[in-house]
């Protein structure tokens, strides 16, 4: 077998990748199966970044008997219910951004992206932060652990070093109402022996299992009920399902609906 407590794993989808920064990896070479999962390391529980189907994912271990053509998402074998949750790239909610400032004179975001603005670079130490905002240093590496747990900076905790994501930027631009953004996350709930999700190798899509309810827009407010708590995730989250569709007033009953994001 291979294993490895930090790897940086990066599945090509033709010319789109899922990647992870710092996960766990087991190969066990008689069954030919692969194991990605998170270990104690903070940095294993950050996303996996889908620039395919554009989410963020969130899950626990990924499975992957390579002589078969998919790969299954969910949670650590034995796990009596699966609990996983993925996240359109262009996602964000107003009570989520206050709340990470919590009682911080300065949002943590914005202080990042103001230091990276004078540095002039994204990319930068807790060292080179903690003195730029006067913070001891202990305070500034539990903020860098939280902010890569949800998918704003990589960060490594061994060399101290961070890198910001474009979500940084688009959360505090969504905030301040310069650029779109949408509230979607597909959170999934299974009883064991359901995945979460499962991965198609051959046409690349994304079935997510025990998706309760799916709010499309908070504004009108839009919900999808999914037929059998199921829909199929094409590329750019534009995804399949049968079930009920509430706009306001109205109710849509119906199979083999299509979301469209761009039209969306």
């Amino acid at each position: 077998k291979i294993l490895s407590s930090n790897s940086e794993v990066s599945i090509r989808i033709n010319s789109d990748s899922i990647y992870h920064p710092s996960i766990g990896l087991r190969y066990i070479i008689p069954q030919r199966t692969l194991n990605l999962f998170q270990n104690e390391r903070y940095t294993s529980k950050s996303p996996y970044y889908n620039s395919y189907h554009n989410i963020d994912m969130y899950f626990e271990q990924l499975t992957w008997q390579i002589d078969q053509n998919y790969m299954i998402f969910g949670s650590f074998p034995g796990n009596a219910i699966g609990i996983a949750s993925f996240e359109s790239k262009n996602y964000f909610n107003k009570y989520e951004f206050e709340k990470m400032q919590g009682m911080d004179y300065v949002h943590p975001l914005i202080a990042i992206k103001g230091y990276s603005k004078y540095k002039g670079w994204d990319e930068f130490t807790a060292t080179e932060l903690a003195n730029y905002l006067k913070m001891p240093i202990h305070l500034v590496k539990e903020m860098l652990v939280l902010l890569s747990t949800k998918g704003f900076i990589f960060y490594d905790s061994e060399t101290e070093t961070a890198k910001i994501k474009e979500k940084l930027y688009d959360f505090i631009n969504a905030n301040a109402n310069i650029i779109d953004y949408d509230i979607l996350r597909f959170n999934s709930r299974t009883k064991s022996p359901l995945e979460n999700a499962r991965l198609n190798l051959k046409n690349f899509d994304l079935t997510i299992n025990g998706i309760e309810s799916i709010q499309v827009s908070d504004s009108q407010n839009v919900f999808i009920f999914p037929k059998n708590q199921q829909i199929v995730m094409k590329q750019n989250r534009n995804f399949h399902f049968s079930g009920v569709v509430i706009a306001g007033l109205f109710r849509f009953e119906g199979k083999n609906f299509l979301f469209h994001y761009d039209s969306f």
